[in-house]
């Protein structure tokens, strides 16, 4: 009696929930007709027979508001006793919506019914954990909560995940889930890096890009360095001179080299609205270009020709 007095408490919390949309379905089938169901014998002409096989745990079953059985576990078999006539039978097991059926009984008769849970309402579990904690997890776009997100539960199907933290590089997972299923996933996020942009061109290209003694490509190359780190940029090309500088990363660099003149091969300074481009030799253009210095040749980055003036700006 303690046991169906706490059943039905359990029953009344879970349909008092205000999501009581999330309450699993279950499916109740007639299997009277199975052999092992129409050889059990009733003996008592004022008698009937119900047998219920249940794959639910903590399942009660009433006929007429009057609970007949409440077991214990699940995966069983309970045979109860019923008076010949219609009996409406209702199902009720936690976390799943009740189900009535109207079954009838001759005198001794023997009627069996299957109880499980429905496969397209079973919710799967997924647990998700970062590091750091405290990152907000999106499923198909809508906030679900923040890690750890532990026993959360969704109907089977596929889902795209997304965990977000400030400064912090996002994730993305593609989540399929079957009926009944739990999955775990650990997240490890990676600190956001704020820095500026060094890009690369040469003439010709695909030479190589050696960044503070290791190669790390061919141009055109970018790449991004945090704020004011020293790179000492080395470009390589079979039948070329090196070319080499150092910069101090204090805004975005665009670097455009020409390994076919050991001359400065130009300078770009960013000038109102525009930026200009000056050419050795003489000559400036407007371009659209991030703020830059360009070298060729030598190693001082600096006029190898005496022959040419410094380039002078135009007035703004």
């Amino acid at each position: 009696m303690k046991r169906q007095v706490i059943t039905f408490l359990l029953l009344i919390l879970a349909s008092s929930l205000s999501g009581q949309d999330l309450l699993k379905k279950m499916q109740v089938k007639d299997i009277s007709r199975q052999k092992d169901i129409k050889t059990t014998i009733v003996r008592n002409p004022q008698h009937a027979l119900l047998i219920v096989r249940s794959e639910l745990p903590d399942l009660t079953f009433t006929s007429n508001n009057r609970i007949l059985r409440t077991t214990d576990k699940g995966n069983g078999v309970w045979h109860v006793l019923v008076t010949p006539g219609t009996h409406r039978i209702t199902f009720k097991g936690v976390g799943f919506l009740p189900i009535t059926k109207r079954i009838f009984f001759a005198e001794k008769q023997t009627r069996g019914v299957s109880v499980a849970a429905d496969p397209k309402s079973v919710f799967a579990r997924i647990n998700i954990r970062t590091a750091p904690a405290g990152a907000e997890v999106l499923i198909d776009g809508k906030l679900a909560g923040v890690t750890p997100l532990l026993e959360a539960e969704l109907s089977a199907g596929t889902y795209k995940l997304s965990v977000q933290k400030t400064g912090f590089i996002g994730q993305e997972l593609v989540l399929t889930l079957k009926p009944g299923e739990e999955q775990s996933h650990y997240l490890d996020l990676a600190e956001e890096v704020v820095g500026y942009s060094l890009k690369i061109t040469t003439t010709p290209s695909k030479a190589e890009v050696w960044i503070n003694g290791q190669g790390v490509g061919r141009t055109p190359f970018t790449e991004r360095f945090t704020p004011n780190s020293q790179v000492d940029v080395i470009i390589k090309m079979d039948g070329y001179n090196d070319w080499r500088q150092s910069y101090i990363m204090d805004q975005d660099l665009s670097l455009v080299v020409n390994l076919n003149d050991s001359r400065v091969a130009g300078v770009v300074k960013e000038g109102g609205s525009r930026k200009w481009l000056y050419i050795a030799g003489g000559g400036a253009v407007a371009v659209g270009a991030l703020a830059a210095i360009v070298l060729s040749g030598g190693d001082d980055g600096g006029n190898t020709d005496p022959g040419i003036a410094g380039p002078s700006f135009p007035d703004e």
